[in-house]
Order: structure tokens, then sequence, then C-alpha cells
């Protein structure tokens, strides 16, 4: 079962593998949305109901890893758009759970996935990025703020799922833009894996 504060972070963690990306059009299917089309890694946040977690993120386009520390031990969460996957690894016990990537992304939009309305807001610096600003309306209602090689620097706003809300902010920083290690996205040789039902990562509060 996963709380409010987990999915609130698992939704960050989709928007900042990119699928939300800034667009001309009006409504964005996030499920069909590019992602960033560099590869990149960079230190990350992602704040929801008074919880923070902060760890490093590596992307390429269609896979992304996110690192990060828990009380349990370091864990990891892959995105793998290319093959509609996302896992979850717990490195110390050496075993992963995995899912459907577009199920996951089901669970806050329903079965044709997130979808948001946008309109541009103007231009801003965070950190040392310079971005266009957009201002969302949908499952999730907020601002987000994208560079202008298309990263997610910056997303602020509240997240809606099944009558609740949670405010959400997940930031970057320290990016650099470098060839990344396709095995990185890969799940680890000798690990223990167990498939999830995407029903089950849905339930509770």
């Amino acid at each position: 079962m996963m709380s409010r504060a987990m999915m609130a972070a698992a939704f960050a963690c989709l928007l900042g593998a990119g699928l939300v990306r800034h667009a001309s059009a009006e409504q964005v299917d996030a499920l069909t949305a590019l992602d960033a089309p560099v590869e990149f890694r960079a230190e990350y946040s992602v704040s929801a109901d008074d919880q923070t977690w902060r760890g490093t993120v590596v992307h390429a386009p269609g896979r992304e890893r996110r690192d990060f520390a828990t009380a349990l031990g370091t864990q990891a969460v892959l995105l793998r758009r290319d093959i509609d996957q996302a896992a979850v690894l717990w490195p110390q016990r050496k075993w992963y759970l995995t899912t459907s990537l577009r199920a996951l992304a089901g669970i806050f939009g329903g079965p044709d996935g997130i979808k948001l309305d946008r309109r541009r807001d103007g231009k801003e610096t965070v950190g040392d990025e310079r971005c266009m600003r957009w201002i969302a309306d949908g499952g999730f209602s907020g601002r987000l703020w994208y560079s202008a090689d298309g990263i997610l620097i910056r997303a602020a706003g509240v997240l809606r799922v099944k009558g609740h809300e949670t405010s959400v902010v997940t930031q970057l920083a320290r990016i650099r833009r470098i060839a990344v290690d396709p095995d990185e996205f890969e799940l680890p040789l000798g690990y223990r894996g167990l498939p999830v039902s995407p029903a089950l990562l849905g339930e509770g509060d």
C-alpha cells in the first residue's frame, strides 16, 4: 500500500523523468509526451507532506535512475519508458520490485494517464538555469520550470489523487550534461525480483 506522501513522491519522479515536458499544445498527455532529449546527471530533492527525499538522478532519453537515502538504507527507482517498466531497488537486500510504468502513471490520472493543461508564464532563472515557466492545471496544479534544452528543473504545486491533495515541490541542482552508462538503467544481476500488481500501488490512504 502506498501512502499519500509516497504517491506524491512517485508523481514527482514521473515529472522529473520528463513524462510531462513543455510543448506547444494546450493539453499534455504525459504518457505520450517525449522526455528530456539530453543525457545528464544531477542532484534532486522532493518534498511532500512535510517529508523530504534527496538523492541523485541519472537521465537518458527514455530512461532514468534516482538514488535516495531512507531509514532502511539507500534505495533506487528505475523508470524505463522504453520498455514500460518501473522498479524500486534495495541494494542492501539485493532485491527489487517491478511494475508497469504506464500503469503507475495511470494511478494519478486514470487509464489514460496524467493530463495537464498549461500556459506559458514567463521566464525565470532557477539556480543557474534560465528557464521557461509554465502554469499547469489538472491532476497536478502549480508551476513548472524547464531549461532551454527540455529538462524539468523545478515543479511546485498540488497533487490531487482520489480526493486528497498533497503539496509537492521537486527541484534539480548541480546539473551536468554528460554521457551516461546504459548499464545504470538495468536491473542488477544477482538481485531477487518481485512483480507488483499496479492495483496494489493504488490502494490505501
